[in-house]
Parts: C-alpha cells; structure tokens; sequence
C-alpha cells in the first residue's frame, strides 16, 4: 500500500519541479505558488494527491523509507534551490535560506538514517 503512496508523491514531486523550472526569470517567483498552486488547498487537485501520498507513506511504510524519501526530496530541492540562486530567478535570501536549511536536514536525517 505505502508503494502508491510512494508513486504519488513522486508524481507530486514531478509536477513540482517542472513548474519550478518553468518559471520565468524574475524575482517574483514564489515557492509556495509553485508547490502548492495558487488556489485554495481543497480545490487544487495537486494538494489533495499530496495529501493522500503522505497519509499512505506515513502510515503504511516503514520508517526508513520515510527517511530515505525526505532525503531524496531534500537533495532535490537543494539543487534546484541552488540553481535559482545562480540563475536569479527568485529572492535570493530565501534561496540561501532554502539551501541551509535543506542542508542542515540533510544532515540531521542522513545521521538518523544510518542509525536506523
């Protein structure tokens, strides 16, 4: 079951970062438009496949699997965090903001994933 609850937010993830790197080059992008959308939570199709995805992952995977998930999910936003900040296309102090934090949790959850 945790399987399609993985596949959806993988899914969710996809159409994630295809709507970050297809955002134009200004400073007006914003990461919660692009993850999140621009509607109402309950009525964003997005929100609701993201909703479902966490409940069945936190619920019926294991809880290395949950770890190496956000790992992935971290890295991937660290880079792409990264190459905004190069590229200029959002604020750059949330850019560095983005890139310690992710850093930070990076390290915090590849140490208790190696513990588990």
């Amino acid at each position: 079951m945790y399987i399609a609850g993985i596949a959806l937010y993988v899914a969710w993830f996809l159409l994630a970062i295809l709507k970050i790197s297809n955002q134009p080059q200004n400073r007006k992008f914003s990461y919660k438009k692009a993850f999140f959308g621009s509607k109402l939570w309950f009525t964003n199709l997005r929100n609701l496949m993201l909703l479902a995805s966490l409940y069945l992952i936190f619920v019926f995977a294991p809880l290395k699997t949950v770890f190496l998930l956000l790992l992935l999910s971290l890295a991937i936003l660290l880079l792409l965090s990264l190459r905004n900040f190069f590229s200029r296309i959002a604020n750059p102090y949330v850019d560095l903001l983005i890139v310690l934090s992710s850093a930070v949790l990076l390290i915090v959850l590849s140490t208790l994933t190696l513990k588990l």
